[in-house]
């Protein structure tokens, strides 16, 4: 079993700000079988090809192509199979509780309303919508032979992203479990 520290890992020997959001395309031609993650971030994978399934200690989750999953920091194993496609594929954005926490304050006007909060998850799914594809389309481009965004881009492009999330289900939204 294999250990990755995400997402450090990642990175050219340079350590994350708490400030920073991280954008990533990630890509593998092969079945990856039970690895041990343990997320320094919050994450959030948009799944383009293939099945990721995601083990929590006490819940289990299965995410296929066309959907995505918002996860919590915390050690998971994780299964990436390529589930009849020549590759794994996916968008990775990797952002802090403190960024998720500016956000709560920035947006709290929207936020705030009158929401019922579900039952808080380590996990949620959300399934991929036309806005959401062109989401990723654009993402692509972005990541492309251009080198890394700055900065302000890839907040910009966490934050449109959680508020178009909280958008299409206010509850869903309410109740993920970033501590």
């Amino acid at each position: 079993m294999n250990t990755y520290y995400l997402p450090d890992d990642l990175l050219d020997d340079s350590a994350v700000r708490a400030d920073e959001v991280v954008i990533r395309y990630y890509s593998s031609d092969r079945d990856s079988v039970k690895n041990r993650i343990v997320l320094n971030q919050n994450m959030i994978n948009l799944l383009v090809s293939g099945k990721k399934t995601i083990i929590y200690p006490y819940a289990t989750a299965v995410v296929n192509a066309g959907e995505l999953v918002v996860l919590s920091t915390g050690n998971v194993l994780t299964s990436e199979l390529l589930a009849g496609t020549d590759q794994f594929t996916s968008v990775l954005f990797y952002f802090s509780n403190e960024v998720f926490n500016r956000f709560l304050i920035k947006y709290e006007h929207l936020l705030k309303r009158n929401t019922p909060k579900g039952d808080k998850q380590p996990f949620l799914i959300f399934k991929q919508d036309n806005f959401l594809k062109h989401f990723i389309a654009s993402l692509q481009i972005m990541l492309g032979p251009g080198g890394p965004l700055p900065a302000e881009i890839r907040l910009l492009r966490i934050e449109e992203l959680l508020l178009y999330l909280f958008q299409s289900d206010p509850e869903m939204f309410h109740a993920i479990e970033i501590l």
